[in-house]
């Protein structure tokens, strides 16, 4: 059923979940209802397989953080570009409606989110204790992370409706991101690489943390 998720994971980024029946996911599968509840017994299942799917594209990133082999600055800079591939189709409209309609699939998404941060936040003092990420509170950046998704969750957030997700993403990113990857010394002083993938938007927050 993978194909179908595939299919729906858009559609509802676009529509979000509101009025959402079986009829209406087996028009736009082209199915029967017949065949739909040959997979599925009610419609929260097949939501819960698309949410199961994008989490498990996004939980790829802890083999970026695990990946030893690498260094720090380069698991970072990895790990932004792997957010902005994996998360930038996710709609706000989407994660609204999964939140006050189907708490159980936003209870799955907050446990993820957890495990996450502890993950990342180990990553971050390993990092620190190395020298190779700038000295701020790991919580501090798990926590800013933390923060803007549930932000982009919310639908009177409006001047976040206002823009692109990518672009959203890039401007959260920098702060958590930018404040510990890339710094190395130059004449004394600490210096901060940009990372390629972070774009203009990541500029402005380049110039608040210097």
């Amino acid at each position: 059923m993978e194909e179908w998720v595939k299919l729906l994971f858009p559609y509802f980024q676009e529509n979000g979940l509101r009025g959402l029946t079986v009829d209406t996911i087996a028009q736009f599968l082209q199915k029967s209802k017949a065949t739909i509840y040959e997979y599925f017994q009610t419609k929260e299942e097949i939501i819960a397989q698309v949410v199961d799917w994008k989490l498990a594209q996004i939980g790829t990133v802890k083999q970026i953080i695990q990946d030893e082999e690498k260094g720090f600055k380069e698991r970072c800079q990895a790990m932004l570009h792997h957010q902005t591939e994996h998360i930038s189709d996710i709609s706000n409209l989407f994660l609204a409606d999964l939140r006050s309609l189907y708490p159980s699939q936003w209870a799955k998404i907050e446990k993820f989110l957890d495990d996450l941060a502890q993950l990342t936040g180990a990553f971050y003092r390993q990092g620190i204790a190395q020298e190779a990420f700038h000295a701020i509170h790991p919580g501090i950046l798990v926590l800013n992370d933390q923060l803007f998704f549930r932000a982009l969750t919310n639908p009177d957030f409006l001047p976040l409706k206002a823009l692109p997700y990518a672009r959203l993403l890039t401007i959260s990113c920098s702060s958590s991101f930018l404040a510990s990857c890339g710094r190395h010394k130059k004449s004394g002083q600490a210096h901060w690489d940009l990372p390629l993938a972070c774009g203009a938007g990541n500029k402005k927050a380049m110039a608040v943390l210097q």
